[in-house]
């Protein structure tokens, strides 16, 4: 039967054209439809097929095999109106780039194939005052920046293959949006080679992001076929940017076409995220970057190829069965697992231990884990952790009331202890950071052990004294069978460590562990994470980003037993979620903090660029909080008028707190929009306004973003910090930003904040704008 290759520009928007696509493509399969030539164009292999209601035109590649029609390989490279499809046709061209063998669809109107011959000495050269004009925001392009590091489109061809007349227009470029424009029709491989050139990479940084081969590494077998040197091609890394090969069958095909936004993701991956999806390791491994990297997606598919067996290396072969996929938020886990069903909807297992990929929230299996444990092993797992023996399951108690209950401790058991170290919320750090990972049930043991990390020294008096109250705290969480979530954790990881047995990995939970949204995971949920794995290849793997960070401290992961240092630790750069203007805003936000991932090293935006341009992000200071929802009101009717068939717009207003979340929904009926307050990503309705605070909005998008209320009395919340320590008012702050910064990159097309009062200081740069 005939094959079928399609690429990223070969998918309809609208159900009705991916149904009628369905079945075109369908009936090419079984023989039922044939494909005619066109006459005059540039590749004499393209092809048309029209649908019976001539209503819709596919224009797509005919490869011929060796022996007859049954074995032709198509490859589809768009759908058009009927009259426009002949003109399209004739414009495309099927090319193997001679430079890196990849293959790349080139429009001949636009510019000539890679092997055009070489521009004048004087095109390669770019003029002093080309350097000046590049744009000097931390994340604009520009073809002046690439210019300025030295690049010339004869070097550029030479070096990666990118085409020389493409070169020459994008060199040309002093703007983003010339930038962008001059990239409209280019192959996806090239396009996001100009993006990471104008972002400062390297030559060899680009290639080996999209794993291009050089000339000399190239060996072409002479004997190949015309075909077997197309698919060939078409298997590249870079080329898969572009083209997935879907096969023969009805079935494959349907699932590609009818696949929505993870499923673009789910067919066209970048060739780096391929890698730490399919690559075995030898021991754990991490993927860190910016909000919109592609993290999350490359954890969901490297769950489902360890559950195929589809991991690839010198060392690879077969990998457990058990799967464990985890995050921070049940709303997160939601979200994961219904990717992993869009995936793989045969990979579910529904309880730790099954065969399969099971997806929970890490505070829910903490929770299950003990409630499941045998009274024996309950009272083990206790006595290790509280120093107290507990038969039946603890309940949780939120932060807050934990550290009331400290404080609680310090007055019954008498202490005195200076400045903020009386104070719940440092006695409570120091119990979750200190004596919780370092097993501590004793007085002696907590007097040897190292503070490591903890900004605020202790003499010896002081720490006698420390421990003194957090020892009656222990007590009373046994004798009330209440504590911590944190505690909880650590209990559950108590009880896994005392039922394992040594050198049988099986005697653990999991054969593999993948967190998403790491860097929100505390010192308890790190232990339970070692305790669920045995140590071994591909044990854990960890998606993360510290700028992202809203709830806990940074944690060092070395200390827990887990090293993802050297080439077992990756990071993205490319950011497919907001345009180029809103990350901008996005990062900006960042700015005057430092931020530490979880191997101790300071994180950094270095390189961290979007593919996309849009809207500036309006600020709006307004006279009060009526006047803000008229604001927000009056853009929500705006991009409302922008949608049709093919363009969706999926809304949602952020704020800070579930009060005002309530206030904003009411408000907005008020002036008849309707709008829902929504907890979590299982409730957001796309056919309405999304009402969400800031943190139940971590991990999705939303085509258009409203941030309300960004005042100084909202974030940062100072009254919060006022019993903080100085170092933990800075982490505090830095959770902050952090908040904001994943409210304003929710944002995929177009961004408004507003306030009322006195502004943030986070947005002081850009009021008036």
């Amino acid at each position: 039967m005939p094959t079928i290759t399609m690429t990223a520009g070969a998918r309809p928007d609208t159900t009705a054209e991916q149904r009628k696509l369905e079945q075109l493509l369908s009936s090419l399969i079984q023989g039922t439809s044939h494909p005619v030539p066109v006459e005059a164009s540039a590749d004499p292999r393209i092809r048309v097929l029209e649908s019976a209601d001539h209503s819709q035109a596919v224009i797509l590649f005919e490869i011929a095999g060796e022996s007859d029609d049954s074995d032709t390989a198509y490859i589809v490279c768009g759908v058009h109106a009927p009259e426009d499809a002949l003109a399209a046709a004739r414009d495309s061209v099927l090319h193997i780039n001679p430079v890196n063998g990849v293959a790349e669809v080139l429009h001949e109107t636009r510019f000539t194939a890679s092997a055009a011959p070489a521009p004048s000495p004087a095109t390669d050269t770019q003029p002093a005052a080309k350097r000046s004009a590049a744009e000097t925001g931390p994340h604009r392009y520009s073809g002046a920046r690439i210019a300025a590091d030295g690049h010339t489109p004869e070097s550029l061809y030479r070096e990666l293959g990118l085409n020389r007349k493409l070169s020459e227009q994008v060199l040309a470029t002093t703007t983003s949006m010339m930038f962008l424009r001059s990239l409209d029709k280019a192959p996806a491989w090239q396009s996001a080679a100009f993006r990471e050139l104008a972002s400062g990479y390297s030559v060899d940084e680009v290639r080996e992001d999209l794993r291009l081969q050089s000339a000399e590494d190239r060996t072409p077998d002479p004997t190949a076929s015309e075909q077997e040197k197309v698919l060939a091609a078409i298997n590249q890394p870079a080329a898969q940017l572009e083209f997935t090969y879907i096969g023969d069958t009805v079935d494959a095909l349907r699932d590609v076409i009818e696949s929505g936004d993870f499923g673009r993701w789910k067919v066209f991956l970048h060739p780096q995220q391929r890698n730490l999806a399919t690559r075995w390791l030898s021991g754990s491994g991490r993927v860190f970057g910016g909000a919109g990297t592609g993290k999350t997606v490359v954890a969901v598919h490297r769950a489902v190829n360890i559950h195929k067996g589809l991991l690839t290396g010198r060392r690879s072969g077969k990998t457990g069965t058990r799967i464990l996929l985890t995050t921070y938020t049940r709303g997160l886990a939601a979200s994961l697992r219904s990717m992993v069903t869009a995936l793989d909807p045969g990979a579910l297992a529904e309880d730790p231990g099954d065969e399969g990929i099971v997806v929970t929230g890490i505070d829910s299996l903490a929770r299950s884990i003990v409630a499941d444990a045998s009274p024996r092993a309950r009272a083990e797992a206790t006595e290790n952790v509280l120093g107290r023996s507990l038969l039946v399951a603890p309940r949780c108690v939120s932060a807050q009331k934990e550290a009331e209950e400290l404080e609680a401790a310090v007055s019954a058991t008498g202490v005195t202890l200076p400045g903020t170290k009386g104070h719940g919320a440092f006695l409570r750090q120091e119990l979750t950071d200190v004596v919780l990972p370092g097993r501590i049930t004793s007085k002696r043991d907590y007097l040897r052990v190292p503070r490591t990390g903890r900004g605020v020294a202790l003499n010896r008096a002081e720490r006698i004294a420390v421990w003194t109250v957090l020892d009656s705290y222990l007590a009373s969480c046994a004798q009330s069978a209440k504590v911590g979530w944190e505690t909880m954790a650590a209990i559950a990881a108590a009880v896994l460590d005392e039922r394992a047995v040594d050198g049988d990995p099986s005697s653990r939970l999991a054969d593999h562990v993948i967190i998403d949204e790491a860097q929100d995971f505390h010192a308890g949920h790190w232990l339970l994470i070692r305790a669920l794995v045995a140590r071994g290849p591909n044990d854990i793997f960890i998606s993360e980003d510290a700028h992202q960070r809203i709830y806990g401290n940074p944690m060092v992961l070395s200390r827990f037993g887990i090293n993802t240092r050297g080439k077992a630790s990756a990071g993205l750069r490319l950011n497919y979620r907001t345009t180029a203007e809103n990350l901008d805003f996005a990062v900006n936000i960042l700015t005057g903090e430092h931020f530490v991932n979880s191997e101790g090293d300071r994180d950094t935006v270095t390189g961290y660029h979007s593919e996309r341009s849009g809207p500036e992000p309006v600020v709006r200071k307004c006279r009060s909080f009526a006047h803000e929802m008229d604001t927000a009101a009056e853009a929500i009717r705006k991009w409302r008028e922008t949608e049709g068939p093919t363009r969706a717009v999926r809304i949602a207003v952020l704020t800070r707190t579930r009060n005002d979340a309530g206030r904003i929904v009411d408000a907005l009926a008020r002036r008849d929009i309707e709008a829902k307050f929504c907890k979590e990503a299982n409730e957001v309705d796309e056919r309405v306004v999304s009402v969400m605070t800031m943190h139940g909005a971590k991990g999705l998008e939303f085509t258009h973003v409203i941030v309300a209320g960004v005042s100084q009395d909202q974030i940062p919340q100072m009254y919060s910090f006022a019993r903080l320590d100085d170092e933990a008012r800075e982490e505090a702050m830095r959770r902050e930003r952090s908040l904001l910064y994943v409210a304003a990159s929710r944002a995929r097309d177009e961004l408004l904040v507003t306030t009322s009062g006195a502004p943030s200081e986070f947005l002081r740069s850009r009021i008036g704008s």
